[in-house]
C-alpha cells in the first residue's frame, strides 16, 4: 500500500510540473515528452538494478559466501599484466588433426598492453585460417610454411580449427594449442625466427615423405576409370531436353574439359566441366522447341564474335577464320599473334574492351551475339551478367586447366565445330601429335644411351626480384618431361588451384635452381634479353648459377604464350636444346643467350 501511495505521489508531481513550465526546457526534463520519460524511467530502473546488485554482493559477503566473477583467464591474464611490453620467445606446441602437422618451437611472442600475440609457423603451406574462439585469422603468408598471428594465453590448451588445403578438397580439422609459460624467456632475434623456420621444414619434410608414400599408394588403388568417373559426374547430360537423342560423340584424344554431341539436322550440342551447355543451333535454323532453361545458342555463322580468351586466338588463326571476329579484349600492340595483330592495326578487329571492362555499348551496337571468355571471367561474375543481360551468350573456354600440353590444344576441335571446320582441326592436330611423338624418340634414344635427363629451371624475375616460376603441373613443366628434361621442382604449387605460376624470394629459389643444367629465361612477360650480362643484371645471384657459368642459358620468344596450336612444335625444340642440338638450326620458340 506504501509503494503504491509512493508511485501515486510521484506521478502528481510529475503531472504538477509539467503543468507547470509547459512549452519550456523543463518540459524534457519533467517528462512530457513521452522519449524523454522513457528514458528516465530505463535510468532510474539501471540505478535500481546497480542497487539490488550491491546489496546482494554486500549480503553474500556478510554471510561467508564466496562470489567471484570468473576472468578470461586470471592466471594468464595476471602473467600478462605482469610481463613488460616486447617480444619473448616461449616453447609451444599442437595436438589434434593427424598428428603429422607441427608448428614451430619455439614461438615469438608479443606483449603489448597486457595482450600476448604468438606467431605460428606450420610445418605445411597448406592452411589458409585458423579459427580461435569464434574470431577467424587468414594466413600471413604462405609461400613456404603457413604462417598466422593470433592471440594467445599461457599454460592451458587453447581449442581452435584450421583449413588445410593439403588433400584435394579443403578440409577444417580441429587442433589444440598450449605454451609453457615456464619457458618464456626476453628477447626474439631474427637468428631465432631461421631456426625456428629450419625446424619446421626438417619436421615438415619428414611428414611431406611420409604423405608422398601414402598419396602414392592412394593414387596406384584409384585407377583411371574412377578418376574419369568423378569427372563425369561435373558435365549436364547430353540430353538437351527436349527429347532428342545424339546421334554421335565427338572423339577426344587428350582434351577432358568438354564434349560435343552431334543431332539430327546439324545441331550439335557443346558440354564443358563446370556443367555448361552451348547449343550451335545450323545456319537458317531456328533455336528447337522445348530447350532446358540453362542451355545458351550459338547462332551459325559467328559474326562479330569478340574474344577475350587470349589464348584461343591461334585457333581461329590457325583455320582462317579472324574474319568473323569482330572484338578483341587485347589492343594491337598486346598480340604476339601476327596476323591478329594485323587486322586490328587494319581496323578489321576492334578493341571491345578489357575482359573485365568490356565496352557493353561497343558490343551491342555492332550486333555482337558471343563472347568467348577464359576463366578469368570467372572471377568478375558481375561482367557476365552485364554481357548476358545485353543479350550476348558468354562461352567460357578451359583448356588452361587440361592436365595434357596437347589436351589444350585440342580445344581447336571445340572452335572448329563452331565454324564448320572439323577436319581442318583433325590435320593440325595431327601434325603436332607427329612432332611431339619425334620429340619422344629423341628421348628413348637418349635414355638407351643411359644419358642422365637435363635438369631444367624455367622463370623470369618480376619488378620486385622476385623469381617467377612454373608449377609443377603446369604445361611448360610437363613440355620440359616429354622433351626429356626434368624439372627441377618436382611438387611445387597447388594442384586443385590451377595456378600456372608460383612466386618465390629470389634467395628461395637459388637454393634449388641454382645447380640447373639449363636455365630458360621467360622473356614473354618481361622483354626479350639479349645477353649472359642483362640477365645477371637482373640479380647478381644468378651468376653464380650452374647453367650461367656453363654459358647453358636459354630465352623464351615472345611469341610462347600465344601460340596454342605448336605444342608439339614446342616439346620438339625443348627436345633439341636438352639433347645438344639446338643451336644447329634457327628455333621457332627459344634462342641462346651469349
Amino acid at each position: 500500500m506504501q509503494q503504491k501511495k509512493s508511485r501515486d505521489h510521484d506521478r502528481s508531481l510529475l503531472e504538477h510540473r509539467s503543468m507547470r513550465c509547459p512549452g519550456s526546457k523543463a518540459d524534457c526534463f519533467a517528462g512530457t515528452d513521452p522519449a524523454s520519460y522513457s528514458f528516465r524511467r530505463s535510468l532510474r530502473d539501471f540505478a535500481a538494478f546497480c542497487l539490488a546488485l550491491c546489496l546482494f554482493f554486500s549480503l553474500s559477503f556478510s554471510l561467508g559466501t564466496n562470489v567471484s566473477v570468473q576472468a578470461e583467464s586470471p592466471e594468464a591474464g595476471s602473467k600478462a599484466a605482469e610481463l613488460e611490453d616486447g617480444l619473448y620467445s616461449i616453447e609451444g606446441s599442437i595436438s589434434g588433426g593427424t598428428g603429422k602437422a607441427h608448428i614451430a618451437s619455439p614461438l615469438r611472442l608479443e606483449v603489448r598492453e597486457g595482450q600476448m600475440t604468438a606467431t605460428l609457423v606450420w610445418s605445411s603451406k597448406n592452411y589458409s585460417w585458423m579459427e580461435m574462439d569464434g574470431q577467424r585469422y587468414l594466413a600471413l603468408k604462405s609461400e613456404a610454411y603457413s604462417t598466422f598471428e593470433v592471440p594467445v594465453s599461457l599454460d592451458e590448451d587453447i581449442p581452435f580449427q584450421a583449413e588445410t588445403t593439403a588433400m584435394s578438397t579443403p578440409h577444417v580439422v580441429d587442433y589444440s594449442l598450449r605454451l609453457d609459460g615456464s619457458t618464456l624467456k626476453k628477447g626474439w632475434s631474427s637468428e631465432q625466427a631461421e631456426d625456428e623456420a629450419k625446424g619446421s621444414k626438417q619436421k615438415g619434410q619428414e611428414n611431406a615423405a611420409k604423405d608422398k608414400v601414402e598419396q602414392a599408394q592412394k593414387s596406384d588403388e584409384k585407377d583411371s576409370s574412377e578418376r574419369e568417373a568423378e569427372l563425369e559426374k561435373r558435365f549436364a547430360p547430353a540430353d538437351p531436353g527436349n527429347g532428342w537423342k545424339p546421334e554421335k560423340s565427338m572423339k577426344l584424344d587428350f582434351a577432358k574439359q568438354f564434349k560435343i554431341d552431334d543431332f539430327q539436322e546439324g545441331y550439335r550440342l557443346i558440354r564443358t566441366s563446370d556443367g555448361r551447355r552451348y547449343l550451335l543451333v545450323p545456319e537458317g535454323k531456328d533455336s528447337p522447341e522445348g530447350l532446358d532453361p540453362d542451355i545458351k545458342l550459338i547462332q551459325q555463322p559467328l559474326n562479330q564474335v569478340y574474344i577475350a580468351a587470349t589464348g584461343s586466338m591461334c585457333f581461329f588463326d590457325e583455320l582462317q577464320a579472324l574474319d568473323v571476329l569482330g572484338f578483341s579484349s587485347l589492343k594491337a600492340g598486346d598480340w604476339t599473334v601476327e596476323n591478329a595483330r594485323t587486322a586490328m592495326e587494319e581496323g578489321k578487329i576492334q578493341f571491345g574492351g578489357k575482359y573485365s571492362r568490356p565496352d557493353y555499348e561497343q558490343l551491342l551496337a555492332n550486333g555482337c551475339k558471343l563472347a568467348l571468355e577464359s576463366r578469368m571471367i570467372l572471377h568478375t561474375p558481375e561482367v557476365q551478367e552485364q554481357l548476358e543481360k545485353i543479350g550476348l551468350t558468354v562461352f567460357v573456354d578451359h583448356s588452361s586447366i587440361e592436365e595434357h600440353p596437347l589436351g589444350r590444344m585440342e580445344w581447336i576441335r571445340c572452335y572448329a565445330a563452331m565454324l564448320n571446320q572439323d577436319e581442318e582441326a583433325d590435320k593440325l592436330m595431327s601434325e603436332q601429335i607427329r612432332l611431339m611423338d619425334e620429340a619422344k624418340k629423341s628421348v628413348d634414344s637418349r635414355q638407351k644411351k643411359s644419358e642422365e635427363p637435363k635438369h631444367v629451371a624455367f622463370f623470369y624475375i618480376n619488378s620486385k626480384g622476385n623469381a617467377v616460376t612454373r608449377s609443377s603441373d603446369d604445361y611448360i613443366s610437363k613440355l620440359i618431361g616429354i622433351a626429356g628434361g626434368k624439372y627441377i621442382f618436382e611438387n611445387l604449387g597447388d594442384p586443385s588451384k590451377h595456378r600456372s605460376t608460383v612466386n618465390m624470394e629470389m634467395e628461395k629459389f637459388y637454393e634449388t635452381a641454382r645447380d640447373a643444367d639449363i636455365v630458360i629465361y621467360c622473356s614473354t612477360i618481361v622483354g626479350e634479353l639479349q645477353s649472359l650480362e642483362e640477365l645477371i643484371s637482373q640479380n647478381p645471384l644468378l651468376k653464380e648459377f650452374k647453367a650461367v657459368q656453363n654459358k647453358s642459358v636459354w630465352c623464351t620468344r615472345k611469341n610462347l604464350y600465344q601460340d596454342v596450336t605448336h605444342y608439339g612444335k614446342m616439346a620438339l625444340e625443348f627436345s633439341q636444346i636438352f639433347s645438344g642440338h639446338g643451336e644447329e638450326e634457327p628455333l621457332d620458340y627459344l634462342f641462346k643467350l651469349k
